[in-house]
C-alpha cells in the first residue's frame, strides 16, 4: 500500500505537530523548520516518538538549499497547513 511505502512521515502530520507544539506561532515555527531542516536532532523533533523510530531523523540539508529558499519553503509550509 502507499502507507507502507511512506519514507517519511506526511506533511500535514508534521505541520499538525508543529501548529500545537508552538500553538499556531507563525514566527517560532517558521524559526524551528529553518533551524530544523539544517540541523535536524532527534532531541530538537517534536514529532511522535514512533515517527523517528519508523523514520529515523531527517538529513540536513545543508548545502542544497539556499537561506532565502530556506525562508519561503517555510513560510510556504505555515501557509499551506496552519494559516487560519
Amino acid at each position: 500500500s502507499e502507507r507502507q511505502n511512506m519514507i517519511a512521515p506526511p506533511m500535514f502530520g508534521v505541520m499538525n505537530n508543529l501548529g500545537i507544539h508552538f500553538k499556531d506561532d507563525k514566527k517560532a515555527i517558521t524559526a524551528f523548520v529553518k533551524d530544523y531542516v539544517m540541523n535536524p536532532d532527534e532531541k530538537k523533533a517534536v514529532c511522535q516518538s514512533h515517527a523517528i523510530t519508523r523514520f529515523g531523523v531527517m538529513p540536513s540539508q545543508k548545502g542544497s538549499i539556499t537561506p532565502e529558499e530556506l525562508d519561503k519553503v517555510a513560510n510556504y509550509l505555515f501557509d499551506e497547513y496552519l494559516k487560519k
